[in-house]
């Protein structure tokens, strides 16, 4: 265990909404009583057993147990949820403990079309795009708001994902081709030049086999963007709050050398990459060699530990500026009590 506040309650790091709140009793229930069961799984990297548990919660207070594999330092979940569990979740309450609506909120959509822009600009190193008859496809595309900004490009572009909702509002709204489903639901006269994975991989519980069918989409030309939370980018992106960080969506996390060899391991080899993690593949044609395999372990672990002693250096910090401004307040409240009482003493007869 990484430190005492990671393990298992029901605290969550936010206020919730009473729409959150009614999220995450269904989830609780549901598990407890056996309607969401759970499978123990191996590394999905190096297939080995050993690992050591980080933390059992998730920043919303659910039962989450993460874990890191001592031979070659993934990050994963493990017991989850097992895949028609996860259907379920994602169908019933995963928008609500999420966004704290009961409906879909496409407040995000410009966001999407701001990192539409960046992961453009971004792909732009590795081939011309502007005013090609480009094909782009994203998996887990949401309403498509990304996709967006390929199409106004002058991209072709196709997206597929499994929430009916935001694949109407897409259609209808934005005008974008829209598949519900899966990687294996593109319509296979559709060969990309793109294919965009932007915060999706990791919530993918049978990575292996998502891609091995990967492979038979793209061509050796192919460009894979492969765009999610790297663990090691808590200090930038969560503010060193490790906690914060955990959600009980996504089954991996990855720094990028993590994801590095898994991808190698599936015949996929990078292009660029950062630990934020924004990265590019291609289907590696060469044969697999063993030095390319690095472990991530000791990394990871220092990494974390370092992160989990700044933000409690932090917290006591922020504490002890509390103290102090409540004392500084208190004596200044006394003081004038004093003063008043003093005057009022000096008014009397």
């Amino acid at each position: 265990m990484l430190s005492n506040r990671l393990k298992h309650n029901t605290k969550s790091i936010f206020n919730l909404n009473s729409t959150q709140k009614r999220a995450k009793k269904e989830i609780e229930d549901k598990v407890e009583f056996g309607s969401y069961p759970f499978e123990n799984v191996s590394c999905q990297v190096c297939n080995s057993i050993k690992s050591r548990i980080l933390s059992e919660k998730d920043r919303y207070g659910l039962h989450y147990t993460v874990r890191v594999c001592e031979n070659c330092g993934l990050v994963y979940t493990s017991p989850r949820m097992v895949q028609d569990a996860y259907n379920n979740f994602y169908a019933l309450e995963y928008r609500r403990l999420y966004s704290g609506r009961e409906v879909p909120n496409l407040d995000n959509l410009k966001i999407n079309e701001a990192r539409g822009e960046k992961i453009y600009s971004y792909l732009e190193q590795f081939i011309k795009i502007k005013n090609r008859p480009v094909k782009v496809l994203e998996i887990g595309c949401s309403a498509g708001g990304i996709l967006s900004y390929f199409k106004n490009a002058g991209c072709e572009t196709l997206g597929v994902d499994l929430d009916a909702n935001y694949i109407g509002y897409g259609r209808e709204k934005l005008g974008l081709n829209l598949v519900e489903g899966t990687l294996r639901d593109v319509p296979s006269d559709f060969t990309p030049d793109i294919i965009i994975y932007s915060h999706v991989l990791e919530h993918i519980l049978d990575i292996k086999a998502e891609l091995l069918k990967l492979k038979s989409v793209c061509t050796k030309n192919t460009l894979l963007y492969i765009e999610v939370p790297g663990i090691k980018n808590i200090h930038a992106s969560y503010n060193f709050n490790f906690l914060h960080y955990l959600q009980n969506a996504h089954t991996f996390h990855f720094s990028l050398t993590t994801l590095r060899n898994l991808m190698y391991k599936n015949d996929f080899k990078i292009i660029k990459g950062d630990e934020f993690i924004r990265s590019v593949f291609v289907k590696r044609e060469e044969p697999e060699s063993k030095e390319y395999f690095q472990n991530d372990f000791k990394e990871i672990g220092s990494y974390l530990e370092n992160t989990e002693r700044a933000w409690n250096k932090k917290q006591f910090s922020f504490s002890v500026i509390k103290r102090k401004f409540y004392l500084f307040i208190k004596n200044i409240l006394v003081k004038i009590r004093c003063r008043l009482l003093k005057w009022k003493h000096q008014s009397l007869p």
